[in-house]
């Protein structure tokens, strides 16, 4: 059965108020919601319903209107039907005529209405938005003439590595396996398994280490069984061995962790090459001797710029590639003084990184046509680049400029201090030149520039 979708319908209730009589009208939700094509998604995600009998689904419009709030705003489905009932603009969108005092769907409804759509017919959402955002005037189409993806920030969907869980979970995969190929295995484990998995977790968060240890070496004892019981199993079945072969290489390393450590069952291509600050990366650097360092601006504690200039410093012969997501307008510039042999943006291509990696390998410098040609212009001309030019930030020196963006990010003047080991006098005094030179009279003008500052260079 299809659903029955909502319409304007102008009624009035003695005993209800309808939500147009105590909203603003003028609301951004209520204009989006004006805006919006709904009879385009009425038709987008209907053809997914038959006529036949059958409980009628939900109105199209209380879904997407729930969908496109929930991603807007960034909410859980839980949060998002909490604050459904509370807030009449978002029932307004949904296309509410009263005020709900109870929502008129569960939770789990909304879980559903994402599976029976499906990715493709979900797509619809991003084009009506697209759609919208167009007619408003809030984007051209020469907007969309190219599209970067920066799947840098993108989140991994990799849980915190606990060896307990990675060795749980080759054990239930090789079981899985086991099943699917009709392999008959003595005992699966599955029950005691995920019993001993939570006393693991437990013990370790109460930090009783001896304890969590023992249960870990039950899981190691389990999965070790499995992995013998399959090989005896399979013998003398060339198919089966081809079929194992690879989870029971996975789950032998997972049961060992010697080598290089898996951190992901599902994704065993994540590696993790080293961790730590600035001055163990040139630690790192001196005892490697790699002939190339990539380095990002904006490092943990550290300066990337600062970075450069002390690999500079300390081992002439490595050359320095900046790869970061700033603009090149007001780093790169200040990368090639620090001494880096070229500077290149994370949105570029694929192959426009590897082009800078190997001309900074063969010796040479790269940077961008555009930056060549704001370098060029102030060599003829004997005047500042013109993308430094137009920004009073790039008035500002290295230090100074690490500050203000630090600034930005919501620290106190007291962190930033600790986090680059300097007084905090030596920070105030880099604020107050700041302020001259951006022309700000007051502490709060400062930071409430460089947040705008921050926000902005993010959505760049």
């Amino acid at each position: 059965m299809r659903p029955r979708e909502r319409r304007e319908s102008g009624e009035q209730d003695l005993f209800r108020s309808r939500l147009d009589q105590i909203i603003a009208m003028s609301h951004p939700l209520v204009r989006l919601a004006k805006a919006i094509n709904w009879r385009f998604l009425e038709e987008q995600f209907g053809a997914v319903y038959t006529d036949g009998a059958g409980r009628p689904p939900l109105p199209t419009r209380l879904m997407a209107g729930l969908a496109i709030l929930k991603h807007t705003y960034n909410l859980s489905d839980e949060a998002m039907c909490a604050l459904w009932v509370e807030n009449p603009y978002y029932q307004y969108f949904c296309g509410e005529e009263f005020f709900q005092h109870e929502l008129p769907l569960d939770r789990s409804s909304m879980t559903n209405w994402r599976n029976r759509m499906g990715e493709e017919r979900l797509q619809g959402l991003l084009q009506e938005s697209l759609s919208v955002a167009t007619r408003t005037g809030a984007m051209k189409p020469s907007d969309l003439a190219r599209v970067v993806i920066d799947t840098t920030v993108q989140p991994k969907n990799i849980t915190f590595p606990t060896d307990a869980k990675l060795v749980n979970k080759g054990r239930e995969k090789l079981v899985k396996l086991a099943k699917g190929l009709g392999v008959k295995l003595r005992q699966s484990y599955a029950r005691v398994g995920k019993i001993e998995l939570i006393q693991h977790q437990r013990y370790a968060h109460a930090r009783q280490f001896n304890r969590a240890n023992r249960s870990l070496r039950k899981l190691k004892t389990w999965l070790g069984r499995i992995i013998r019981d399959i090989k005896r199993k399979i013998a003398d079945d060339d198919f089966l061995q081809t079929k194992f072969a690879w989870m029971l290489n996975l789950a032998g390393r997972v049961r060992g962790q010697r080598g290089p450590k898996v951190y992901s069952l599902h994704a065993t291509e994540i590696e993790c090459i080293g961790k730590g600050n600035a001055a163990q990366a040139l630690r790192g650097i001196a005892e490697t001797k790699p002939s190339l360092a990539i380095i990002d601006i904006s490092l943990n504690a550290a300066s990337g710029l600062e970075l450069v200039k002390d690999l500079c410093i300390q081992h002439p012969l490595i050359a320095s590639l900046v790869l970061s997501m700033h603009e090149e307008e007001l780093y790169a510039e200040r990368a090639m003084r620090a001494g880096a042999r070229g500077y290149v943006r994370k949105r570029e291509t694929s192959k426009n990184i590897l082009t800078a990696i190997r001309r900074v390998l063969e010796g040479g410098i790269y940077i961008s046509q555009k930056l060549s040609n704001a370098m060029a212009q102030k060599f003829l001309e004997g005047q500042e680049a013109v993308g430094i030019a137009q920004s009073r930030v790039g008035q500002l020196s290295d230090r100074e400029l690490e500050v203000f963006q630090l600034l930005g990010q919501g620290k106190s003047t007291s962190q930033i201090a600790e986090q680059l080991h300097i007084s905090l006098k030596t920070v105030q005094a880099y604020c107050v030149r700041a302020k001259e030179k951006l022309g700000l009279t007051t502490a709060a003008e400062l930071v409430r520039e460089a947040i705008l500052w921050e926000e902005n260079a993010h959505l760049r």
